[in-house]
């Protein structure tokens, strides 16, 4: 019935001219039959279609996947191909890729490629490699997540290959051109092989301190290398390692481990636990203030996602609940009560107060900084608020000293009431 389908749309000219997206998700397997058919309305003359959906059908068939290869070859219209959740083995995608560059023309159109959920290991990096080749600098958005054997025992070879065809799709030298969009969520990553992207994606100190970029990384806006089993805390010293050299056009970097957020410190145990877990805390901090000084450099990332967005919110409702709890016990027994977090003067947050008080303030100002800097230049008071909330920012204490910070005055005064104020005023002066 899919063939019969497909056939019929290249039967008239009006069809297959005029329809421009094409959904058989969930379909029955894939055989070489709607390969061809589907191969033929790619390469109608005057096609339109432009958005191939192919998600969750099997394409276990290496012959069906080489025609559908040949059939996106000859394509010039075709922007966008999900083929996520498809049973693509190694073999399979070796077949298709081989497809591809037999052709005389490669891909000349294909912008978004979504590979997530297929059953391909680090073998295919190779091949990997060569799609992303073939697409000939017009793909914008590359889905490689939810294989979690794609980067497991992956050779130096293998990553060198992938890294330069990636170095390959991301250098531009114009506008909204070249890869701008990298997920790699779920993909078998440690901690060596996430150093190397990072590592890649990185620029040298003399290209960060011009005003022209020239980097091979320069078009990338969003990486997504989340869900891979690596410890928060290693993650989080890449980024003080990193933050300050990744490219100025990055605006999204997804870093989530696959592990639960970190509890609360103990205080219970033995003096040998105890000392053991403080200087656990005190690297904690170390490695915490680190992320946040080059964060603080750093004016162009407006979204860093360190934590589950969900066990953050989660955190977040946990954490309201015991102010709730203290205020109402507060109020029936009439005496301070001071936070669990604190011991003396030591103050060490969790997870969740951490990313809310020392990390998002700062990315509510870059944010906030890229929508001033798009107003018209004919708006003075507006040219002020950036330089404003870089000196609040700057008054923000890093952890360990909590007497100054959590006084009365400092919390009128925190960066994200100012940013709220801010918000309200552009507000009323756009409206107006």
């Amino acid at each position: 019935q899919a063939c019969q389908i497909v056939n019929s749309l290249t039967t008239e000219k009006s069809r297959a001219t005029q329809l421009q997206r094409l959904g058989l998700g969930l379909a029955p397997p894939a055989n070489v039959q709607l390969a061809t058919a589907l191969t033929k309305l790619l390469q109608y003359p005057g096609s339109a279609l432009n958005d191939l959906n192919l998600h969750g059908m099997s394409w276990k068939n290496k012959r069906a996947l080489r025609s559908l290869g040949q059939g996106i070859a000859g394509s010039e219209a075709l922007k966008s191909l999900d083929m996520s959740n498809c049973r693509i083995t190694d073999e399979g995608l070796h077949g298709f890729v081989e497809a591809l560059a037999a052709s005389k023309t490669g891909i000349v159109a294909l912008q978004s490629l979504t590979l997530r959920g297929n059953n391909l290991t680090s073998a295919s990096l190779p091949d990997l490699a060569k799609l992303i080749l073939a697409c000939q600098g017009c793909l914008r958005s590359l889905d490689l997540s939810g294989m979690p054997e794609l980067f497991q025992e992956a050779t130096t070879e293998r990553m060198d290959v992938f890294l330069r065809a990636l170095e390959a799709a991301t250098t531009t030298r114009a506008a909204m051109t070249g890869l701008q969009e990298l997920f790699l969520s779920n993909t078998g990553m440690d901690s060596q092989v996430a150093k190397q992207i990072l590592e890649q994606f990185s620029v040298s100190s003399s290209e960060t301190e011009t005003t022209t970029n020239t980097s091979s990384w320069s078009s990338l806006q969003r990486i997504d290398i989340s869900q891979n089993s690596m410890p928060s805390r290693l993650l989080q010293e890449l980024l003080a390692d990193y933050l300050l050299r990744l490219p100025s056009s990055l605006k999204e970097l997804s870093i989530v481990p696959s592990k639960a957020l970190d509890d609360q410190p103990q205080q219970d145990g033995d003096d040998d636990d105890v000392s053991s877990e403080r200087h656990s805390m005190a690297q904690l901090v170390e490695t915490r203030n680190a992320v946040r000084q080059a964060l603080h450099s750093n004016n162009h990332l407006t979204q860093l996602q360190i934590f589950d967005p969900k066990l953050l919110a989660q955190a977040r409702g946990q954490h309201r609940h015991r102010q709730r709890t203290n205020q109402q016990r507060q109020e029936q027994e009439s005496i301070p009560l001071m936070s669990p977090c604190f011991e003396g003067d030591d103050h060490v947050l969790n997870d969740s107060e951490w990313y809310d008080t020392q990390i998002l303030p700062i990315l509510e100002r870059n944010a906030l900084a890229e929508r001033l800097a798009k107003s018209s230049p004919n708006e003075p008071p507006l040219a002020v608020w950036p330089q404003y909330l870089a000196r609040t920012l700057s008054n923000t204490t890093s952890e360990g000293s909590s007497r100054n910070r959590h006084s009365s005055k400092s919390v009128a005064h925190s960066p994200t009431m100012v940013f709220q104020v801010l918000d309200r005023h552009l507000v009323s002066i756009c409206t107006s």
